[in-house]
């Protein structure tokens, strides 16, 4: 698959949020929260619809599901995904997905996308007189 080690990134981080460790396993909670932060989200495309992709995903005893099942509710997605971006009838609607979410940053990993702290704790912008 295209794009696989940054999708497997992307992944990996949003696995990791909040756990406070390395985590390689998605819960639905998560795989929502993916789809919303990177405004994935349309009119066909909905969360009750990566809901039920999850749930066709996951293995019926489990909560959570790892990459291969992600990859798997990707392809499940993909035309629903397809439809709302409004993709020509060429293109790769999962290729599209991947590349979309591979590629787009979140405002944790853009550089200076903290810029409200800099306010707070920088410095440079005042002076001081004795």
């Amino acid at each position: 698959m295209a794009g696989t080690h940054q999708l497997e990134a992307v992944f990996k981080s949003f696995c990791s949020f909040g756990a406070g460790k390395d985590e390689a396993l998605m819960d639905s909670t998560k795989c929502s929260k993916l789809f919303r932060d990177l405004k994935l989200y349309g009119k066909s495309l909905t969360e009750t619809d990566i809901d039920i992709a999850f749930d066709k995903v996951k293995a019926k005893t489990e909560r959570k599901i790892n990459f291969k099942q992600f990859q798997e509710l990707l392809k499940v997605v993909a035309e629903q995904y397809k439809s709302d971006k409004r993709l020509d009838e060429g293109d790769d609607a999962l290729k599209a997905l991947i590349e979309d979410i591979s590629f787009r940053q979140t405002p944790a990993q853009i550089p200076g996308a903290s810029a409200g702290t800099d306010r707070v704790v920088g410095t440079s912008k005042y002076t001081v007189t004795s």
